[in-house]
């Protein structure tokens, strides 16, 4: 299953409250990175698919919801831009260069989502 794509803030505001686990890939038309690190992501949404319901991996185009970007203080000049999120909070967030990133930051927050930390 590819990464979720929140079109709304009711999207968005849905799935933190369903899951206490969420990575964001935050992106803009404009920028070229956007689409290395995007089969990566979805690669990495299908391989933590397993574990639904309590993390989940989506992406928004801050340029389609700036809402979001502005409620995370996302720096919207840096993308694409990884987020955690957990508990409806901020945990840590990225500007990722290169698809190895990608599974890093991903890999690194879905032991967490798993463990329960």
């Amino acid at each position: 299953m590819p990464a979720i794509q929140i079109t709304t803030k009711a999207e968005f505001d849905a799935l933190l409250e369903s899951h206490p686990y969420v990575t964001l890939v935050a992106t803009t038309s404009k920028n070229a990175l956007n689409r290395l690190v995007g089969p990566t992501f979805n690669k990495k949404a299908d391989e933590y698919a397993s574990i639904a319901g309590k993390y989940a991996l989506a992406r928004f185009n801050i340029d389609e919801v700036p809402g979001i970007a502005e409620e995370l203080n996302a720096d919207i000049n840096r993308t694409p831009i990884l987020i955690n999120i957990r508990g409806g909070e901020v945990h840590e967030s990225w500007m990722v260069h290169a698809p190895q990133m990608v599974q890093q930051f991903v890999d690194r927050f879905a032991a967490k989502a798993t463990e329960g930390n």
